[in-house]
This record gives structure tokens, sequence and C-alpha cells, in this order.
């Protein structure tokens, strides 16, 4: 799934789509996650949004 990221990088990755949570009362969507997260593309934030949840930092719940 393309180069690891270290677990820096993940967990100041994380803290930032939590920060959104806090501040929105919501999770942000793959095109609000790209922009949080200094993405060029929609298809990148879902790559790093499919390692958090593999790296156990994010859940996904039953809504998505």
């Amino acid at each position: 799934m393309g180069k690891p990221l270290s677990s820096q990088s993940l967990s100041k990755r994380a803290a930032a789509l939590a920060a959104f949570h806090r501040r929105a009362g919501r999770m942000p969507s793959v095109a609000e996650a790209a922009d949080l997260l200094g993405l060029r593309s929609k298809g990148a934030a879902f790559k790093v949004i499919a390692k958090l949840q593999a790296a156990g930092a994010i859940l996904k719940d039953a809504t998505g």
C-alpha cells in the first residue's frame, strides 16, 4: 500500500483528525481529511486513513 509511514507521522495525522473531530463534532470527509493532512488527493487521504485504521489509531463505526 505504498511507502510506510513512521509511527510519529501516523500519530501527528491521527491527532489532526482527532482535533477536527473535537471542533466539528464529526469526522472529516475524505476530501476534508486530504486538506487537513496536506495531501494532494482524496486517494492519498484514503490510503492514510486506511493505514491509521490498520494501526488502530482510529476506528470505523457502523456509519462509516
